[in-house]
Parts: C-alpha cells; sequence; structure tokens
C-alpha cells in the first residue's frame, strides 16, 4: 500500500507550482506594505518590485487607489484624509474669505457713506464728484478768505 514515486517531470512541475505560489505570495506581501500608512524610499521600492512586470506594478497603483490612496508607491499620501483636510482647508478659506469680504464693505461703508450723510445733513455738495483741480481751487479760496478773516480779528484786538 505504498504510493509509487512520483516521476521526474510531476516533481518538477510541482517544484515550478510552488515556486509561482511562493512568488505570488511575495508580491501580496509587497502590495499589502504598500498599503501601508509609510512610503517607501525609491531603493526599497524597487528592491520589493525587481522582476515585476509594469502591468504588476499598475495593478498595485490600482490597489492603492481603490484603497483610497495615492496611486504612486512612493507617495505616502492617504487620499480620504487629504480629502477631507483639503474640504476643512477650503471652509476655513470660504469663511476667512467672507469674513474679509465684510470687513471691506464695512469700511467700504464707513468711508463713503459717512462722509456723504454728513454732506447732506449740512446741505454741502459731494466734493468726490468734481475734478481734482476745482476741488484745490476751492479749497485755496477757503484759505484765502479765512486768512481775511483773521486779519480782521487782529486789526479789532488792536
Amino acid at each position: 500500500s505504498s504510493s509509487p514515486a512520483p516521476s521526474p517531470g510531476a516533481v518538477a512541475q510541482m517544484s515550478m507550482a510552488r515556486a509561482q505560489v511562493d512568488a505570488r505570495r511575495a508580491k501580496l506581501a509587497v502590495v499589502e506594505t504598500l498599503l501601508e500608512a509609510e512610503a517607501p524610499d525609491a531603493a526599497r521600492l524597487a528592491s520589493m518590485t525587481r522582476g515585476w512586470t509594469g502591468e504588476e506594478f499598475l495593478a498595485i497603483a490600482e490597489e492603492r487607489c481603490l484603497a483610497g490612496r495615492c496611486g504612486w508607491p512612493l507617495c505616502g499620501v492617504d487620499l480620504k484624509a487629504a480629502a477631507r483636510t483639503a474640504a476643512s482647508d477650503d471652509d476655513a478659506r470660504t469663511a476667512k474669505e467672507e469674513e474679509e469680504e465684510e470687513e471691506v464693505d464695512a469700511k467700504t461703508t464707513e468711508t463713503t457713506e459717512a462722509p456723504a450723510d454728513a454732506a447732506k445733513s449740512t446741505g454741502a455738495r459731494d466734493d468726490a464728484s468734481k475734478p481734482f483741480w476745482a476741488r484745490a481751487a476751492e479749497r485755496r479760496l477757503r484759505e484765502a478768505d479765512h486768512s481775511d478773516d483773521d486779519d480782521a480779528v487782529d486789526a479789532e484786538r488792536r
């Protein structure tokens, strides 16, 4: 009841099958390593994938993408975490931009409406609508009028 010894051809086929299984297990271990959080350095990646075909390397990239990681094996970015960070950065940036816009609106309102309201309440014209040279000429005239008043006050005091 002893079984006959396998033929040399069968032994060779079994050895090749075991070698293929071992190679697939080693590749699976590399894939699992490349799915971890830490990205390997270039030298380690080259040694881990030595002898791999481009198709096998692309399969790893696809697995990494499916696992939510960057497809490039040298990249340590977790795409899900990066997306969350980017979304929270966008929310923070949007809130900050809205706050800055409100500040600018408030300052603009202060600097444009307050003088206009003051001019309306005193009955004065809005000088901003006049050309610069006209405003400068009026200012000089007012200053000249005030200097005459100062001379009159000085004369009365004497």
